[in-house]
């Protein structure tokens, strides 16, 4: 902490008067002198990552033509040169720039123009020119941490932004005339540095504000429970890198991480990710600049899936590939980073249940063969069945490879419709809801009801109209991987991933006697995919060498297995496309 009350290492953003500050001498009245060790502070701060700006009462070209003369006229973003009052500038330019007052630096010669900018920004730092030698004594000290000046250009854009919404009729038309698009990506581990940097220095768009370190992070990210992401942005101006992360445990229904950069601060993004999610329950921890409402639409957004897949250079190729199943098959995404991964897990849905459903074979089969009517029929009389559960881009996008578990088929309850014989899963084979002795349960959530709020009369009036099969019957399942074969664009390559036949030793209900099951069908098909040559097994058997191959079920494997799969699938791959 410098005397005068500055914390240099606090510092962002640093405005400089002109006049008698930055330079000897007053323009309007004088030439003025612009010090080498000034100029060289400039550059110095920039290669820090800390920016600079202007507030200085004088006509803007000369001030900028004195800039150009000394090289660094490009050095400034968001300047206020004119003969205005500063204060209220400086307010504004800090919240246009999506900081806080406590992380700027004023420096001003006038006394008055210190006072006043105090007045509208409480917390800025302020100081008069003698406190330069000291900020040039500390920056000498710093080791250049961006050395690209990502930040400068990055304020650029945001000052090329802010020029383009002043001429817009209304900050939505703005919003929509910005193109805004989002990619979500799950390949965390690769960029666990950036994620530890947002988690440990964002502040005004951090909802859930847990200062994680690194080692705890990865913890997180190679949980099968946790549904992780990473989050980038682009729009017509120009490209904002990684700039939001979020962690949701789906077992605990708990969000481990909310947060974005204060550099996409208004365009919406923290909204559509939340909608993205479901809007789902999150423990805010104020203070936060923006607040999250349910049911809120951005539709100004729209999501970006790279079509641009990395090549393969052995095979000389472009890989696309969709991961079809339950969400602990996320635990196999990060090890395919060297393809366009495109991915549809379970997720929470907009009421705050979990959707399942479209993993199911039955529902794949139904989206393509039922009309959108009887669809509409099963959603309105089903209260946590949703559009989602039909909802599949597997006959809608062409993928060089398709990589599907039958976990959700050997593993869910399937009703039957008593009046129309229509499908729908619902929750595990050994709970099954038309069962009154499981009604309690699923009423406290005892027991796996996909976190939709039962009651009795729901479940009666579900019982009263649907009856329980079992799992799928092996000729439906077999008459639903044939449409798949035939109907997948472009004739994909087809991984079936298969459970596993060793019981797992650890008690888990819901997923009891799923071994038994599974030494029953894996055989049938195992002949299955022989008899089709664009058909691959990834059998779990395999993969498992002890009771600590596996997680809390049958179901649920360690990291290891999940990356010996990974793996396969990349053989596959190489052989195949």
């Amino acid at each position: 902490m410098d005397q005068r009350g500055v914390d240099f290492s606090k510092i962002k953003l640093i405005i400089w008067d002109m006049d008698e500050t930055f330079w000897r001498g007053t323009l309007s009245e004088e030439a003025v002198v612009i010090s080498d060790e000034h100029i060289e502070l400039i550059k110095r701060l920039t290669d820090e990552g800390i920016i600079n700006s202007i507030s200085s009462k004088n006509d803007e070209a000369p001030v900028l033509d004195e800039l150009k003369k000394a090289g660094i006229d490009d050095y400034f973003v968001f300047n206020n040169i004119n003969w205005e009052e500063k204060g209220s500038q400086i307010a504004d330019k800090i919240k246009s720039m999506g900081l806080r007052a406590e992380n700027v630096l004023f420096l001003d010669d006038n006394v008055r123009n210190l006072e006043e900018a105090k007045y509208y920004s409480e917390s800025l730092m302020t100081a008069g020119p003698d406190i330069i030698p000291a900020l040039i004594e500390f920056t000498n000290a710093l080791d250049g941490s961006d050395l690209a000046h990502k930040r400068l250009d990055r304020y650029k854009l945001l000052e090329r932004k802010a020029e383009a919404m002043e001429g817009s009729s209304s900050k939505e038309q703005f919003l929509y005339d910005s193109h805004i698009s989002v990619t979500i990506n799950r390949n965390c581990l690769e960029e666990i540095d950036r994620i530890c940097e947002l988690v440990q220095r964002t502040n005004q768009l951090n909802y859930t504000k847990n200062r994680d370190d690194k080692d705890f992070l990865v913890k997180l990210l190679t949980n099968d429970w946790n549904d992780s992401a990473y989050i980038c942005v682009k729009d017509k101006f120009g490209d904002y890198g990684i700039v939001g992360f979020y962690c949701f445990n789906t077992r605990e229904e708990k969000m481990e991480h909310f947060l974005f950069s204060c550099r996409i601060l208004g365009m919406g993004v923290e909204q559509y990710i939340y909608e993205k999610l479901g809007f789902p329950h999150i423990d805010v921890k104020e203070p936060v600049t923006t607040k999250l409402i349910k049911d809120k639409r951005t539709p100004w957004i729209s999501e970006k899936y790279d079509e641009e897949i990395l090549v393969d250079k052995k095979a000389g190729r472009l890989v696309r590939l969709l991961l079809k199943g339950p969400c602990d098959m996320s635990s196999i995404e990060p090890y395919l980073a060297g393809a366009s991964v495109t991915t549809e897990f379970n997720y929470i849905n907009s009421d705050g249940f979990v959707t399942t459903g479209q993993n199911h074979s039955m529902h794949i089969w139904e989206s393509a063969n039922l009309s959108k009517k009887e669809i509409n029929d099963i959603v309105d009389e089903v209260p946590f069945i949703i559009d989602g559960d039909f909802e599949t881009k597997l006959f809608s996008r062409q993928y060089h490879v398709i990589c599907y578990s039958l976990l959700m088929d050997l593993s869910a309850g399937l009703y039957r419709n008593k009046k129309t014989g229509v499908y729908i899963s619902f929750s595990s084979k050994n709970f099954p809801l038309t069962d009154t002795g499981f009604s309690q349960r699923f009423i406290n959530k005892e027991i796996q009801g996909h976190g939709f709020d039962f009651t009795e009369d729901v479940i009666r009036e579900f019982a009263e109209r649907w009856e329980f099969v079992g799992t799928t019957p092996i000729d439906l399942l077999l008459r639903n991987l044939d449409y798949i074969y035939e109907n997948a664009p472009g004739k994909p390559l087809i991984v079936l991933i298969l459970g596993s036949e060793i019981e797992c030793e650890k008690h888990n209900e819901e997923f009891a006697g799923l071994a038994e099951v599974y030494r029953e069908v894996n055989p049938i098909i195992k002949d299955y995919a022989r008899e089709h040559d664009r058909i691959r097994i990834i059998d779990s058997t395999e993969f498992i060498s002890s009771q600590d191959d596996f997680e809390d079920c049958i179901n649920h494997f360690s990291r290891n297995v999940y990356y010996e799969m990974a793996g396969k699938i990349c053989e596959y791959i190489n052989e195949s496309v």
